[in-house]
């Protein structure tokens, strides 16, 4: 029986849940409790991110930083930037996020004046967002610029799940995602070194406008890549070994 302080929130109650769960088979995991805004530069001092805060200024994460500590229950982090502001740039610094099964790894909600950068890490880097719902998630087309060198692995909806314009995506990998690899929504959006493989969808399902994709989309258990819109050029991407044929629409001339 539940008790009676979680009834009137089955949020909380599932997240309570999961939690034990976890633990009860070796998992260290961070509930979070009271939602904080974090970064390099909160009032001139650095505050570091827990499951769930809200990253509000240039940060990268640092391996004692608690969200990549231990497995969130729920949201890994939300980004948020006022309308008025410069955008900000969160560096992962090659580290892993990882979830408890549901949730956003990374939850791009605004992204200020001039979008927001996502970076896996330094060249040379690459960061893992794990076990999620979804592993990145922006549902605003202004809100991201540019995202790169991240892995999206064993998420149980999507590997990412992006609207974006006049967008910079590169090197992003997706992999052993329930739902599918990568969903993408674009006008004027570049992605370049793909490699969505071994997911339980599509590696790629693509709605878009004057929109290039390269890389490889293999060995998934629905099609390679699935597309739709106007002035595609998908010469670039290499489709093997998926379970369903590929319904290529949208393409340029």
């Amino acid at each position: 029986m539940r008790s009676s302080h979680l009834r009137g929130n089955p949020d909380k109650y599932y997240r309570t849940i999961a939690a034990t769960i976890l633990a009860a088979v070796g998992f260290a995991v961070s509930a979070p409790s009271a939602y904080a805004d974090c970064g390099d530069d909160i009032d001139g001092e650095r505050v570091a991110c827990h499951c769930g805060d809200r990253v509000v200024t240039d940060t990268r994460l640092l391996p004692g930083d608690p969200v990549v500590a231990r497995a969130c229950v729920g949201n890994g982090l939300l980004v948020r930037v006022g309308p008025k502001a410069d955008g900000i740039t969160l560096n992962l610094g090659g580290l892993t996020i990882r979830g408890s099964g549901y949730g956003v790894g990374i939850r791009v909600l605004s992204g200020g004046a001039d979008g927001v950068v996502v970076l896996g890490g330094d060249e040379g880097q690459k960061a893992e967002i794990v076990g999620f719902g979804t592993g990145l998630q922006a549902r605003d087309p202004m809100t991201v610029k540019r995202v790169g060198r991240i892995e999206f692995r064993g998420n149980s909806m999507l590997g990412a799940w992006l609207r974006s314009m006049d967008a910079e995506l590169f090197d992003l990998s997706a992999s052993h995602n329930l739902g599918g690899g990568l969903r993408l929504r674009g006008r004027n959006v570049t992605l370049t070194g793909l490699d969505s493989h071994d997911n339980g969808g599509n590696g790629l399902t693509l709605h878009g406008v004057n929109t290039t994709v390269s890389g490889s989309v293999t060995n998934n258990t629905g099609a390679g890549v699935v597309s739709m819109g106007r002035g595609l050029d998908l010469a670039g991407l290499e489709s093997a070994g998926n379970g369903k044929p590929d319904s290529r629409g949208g393409l340029s001339p």
